[in-house]
């Protein structure tokens, strides 16, 4: 073998070397390199962890806050509902005040399916005991018949039910916020004549309902005239007025075909 070989064969394997030595160094940094994204993702990630776990915990103490928030609401004001089934289940579990009604005409306690009333001139006395202090009673009369008024079916919303939407005093409707402890309603003209049962409702000073009591007894009004007295004397002047100008206008046509008939036969 010639010098000029050897020193070829000697360049060679050193090339051989450093190329290795370049790989080893390549493969190096490149494990570093991802060993640093690997612990780079992981810091990132359990940052990203514990801000999670601490919006978690925010969240849920204010979650915590708006309950004892409503708590202390609910405890200052007292519950009210909107609907009977509510006051039901408030009234089953001692949650709210159960009302005792009672019910008489004249004197005269009410006996279910016995009492007759005459609309405009008897009345109805209501009274109760198992009122919260506080609190005040409204009065309804409510529809016993609702086969002949399928409309009147009861319905759980309180002011949505139309079973016990008949007015038992006219001007409001129903007898609004009483404080004492009975109320005397009279039958109104206008009380339509079928059979009823009284109901008592509690609220409390923001009007919302607290409690409520059907009465079981049930008792029958007549009326000769359900229409108001006003209403009344009105129909009766058109009527009346309508008859007299009926009648002059017959008497006039009878008259015109007389002078009619006359000119013609002369």
């Amino acid at each position: 073998m010639t010098s000029h070989d050897s020193s070829k064969t000697n360049e060679t394997s050193e090339t051989r070397e450093v190329d290795a030595m370049d790989d080893g160094c390549a493969r190096g940094c490149s494990m570093r390199h991802t060993r640093a994204r690997t612990r780079r993702t992981h810091e990132h990630t359990n940052t990203m962890v514990k801000i999670s776990s601490k919006t978690s915990r925010a969240k849920a103490l204010g979650a915590l806050a708006l309950v004892a928030s409503s708590a202390s609401i609910a405890t200052a004001h007292g519950a009210t509902y909107t609907t009977y089934s509510a006051m039901d289940t408030a009234i089953a579990s001692g949650a709210t005040n159960t009302i005792v009604p009672s019910v008489s005409f004249g004197g005269t306690l009410c006996s279910s399916g016995t009492q007759t009333l005459k609309a405009g001139l008897d009345s109805i006395t209501v009274s109760w005991t198992g009122v919260a202090s506080g609190d005040s009673v409204d009065v309804k009369l409510c529809y016993t018949d609702i086969k002949s008024k399928p409309w009147r079916k009861f319905k759980d919303n309180v002011k949505k039910n139309k079973k016990c939407k008949q007015t038992a005093v006219e001007k409001a409707n129903i007898a609004v916020g009483e404080t004492g402890s009975s109320v005397t309603i009279p039958v109104e003209l206008n009380i339509a004549p079928t059979t009823y049962t009284i109901q008592i409702l509690s609220k409390d000073s923001t009007g919302g309902y607290t409690s409520y009591k059907d009465d079981p007894c049930v008792f029958t009004v007549e009326s000769y005239e359900r229409l108001p007295t006003n209403l009344v004397g009105t129909m009766s002047f058109f009527i009346a007025f309508s008859i007299v100008v009926a009648t002059a206008g017959t008497w006039y046509d009878y008259k015109k075909q007389n002078a009619a008939a006359a000119a013609w036969a002369s």
